[in-house]
């Protein structure tokens, strides 16, 4: 039976009663199931995280002794509980150490999405396709007209490009991303390493 008061939002973000956990909380909370490391998902000062190596690895360098007061390392499609919830992160295929939330109480599947990416990326793990009941998902594209282009062939374009070319992007996915594609379908425009410098 799906229930109706499982997620709810308060001024913490979203909160699961049953499991008395946080998804992504926008302010510190007690116990806290983080998606991904983007600041957006992954706030300091939390006392117990559980996300992946990757995840408390960014959030360590990022916000040193206060990324949280407890990291519960959680691998890729192995079970864990929370309260009465046993939860699975699945790979998210957004950034490195991104993850799905798969939440299962009573016989019923809750996924919460955090950010997730459909296209291939050599930079992190892809995404992880699961059964749910219940979908939470975020929404910045969800509009069906929102087409994105093909990543390599957008790379490609710069290939011709006899002038100097500055690219501007995230400094944490997405330029690693856009390396990594330039680098490969573009190599002869690699000519420096820093991610938040282009070429």
């Amino acid at each position: 039976m799906i229930l109706d008061d499982f997620v709810l939002i308060d001024d913490k973000g979203l909160y699961c009663k049953y499991g008395d956990f946080y998804l992504d909380p926008k302010l510190p909370a007690k116990t806290a199931v983080i998606s991904h490391a983007h600041a957006d998902h992954a706030v300091s000062g939390n006392n117990e995280v559980y996300c992946t190596r990757a995840t408390a690895s960014i959030m360590q360098l990022r916000y040193d002794r206060t990324a949280a007061k407890v990291f519960n390392i959680i691998d890729y499609n192995q079970p864990f509980t929370i309260g009465g919830v046993n939860i699975t992160l699945i790979p998210a295929g957004h950034i490195v150490g991104s993850a799905q939330v798969l939440m299962e109480y009573n016989g019923t599947r809750y996924l919460y999405t955090g950010d997730y990416k459909l296209q291939s990326d050599d930079t992190c793990e892809p995404i992880e396709w699961v059964t749910t009941d219940v979908l939470i998902t975020e929404s910045t594209f969800a509009d069906p007209a929102i087409l994105h282009p093909d990543p390599v062939a957008e790379i490609q374009k710069i290939n011709s490009v006899k002038t100097n070319i500055l690219l501007g992007a995230y400094a944490l996915g997405k330029s690693q991303r856009l390396i990594n594609l330039i680098s490969t379908y573009a190599p002869q425009k690699n000519t420096g390493t820093s991610p938040y410098y282009a070429y």
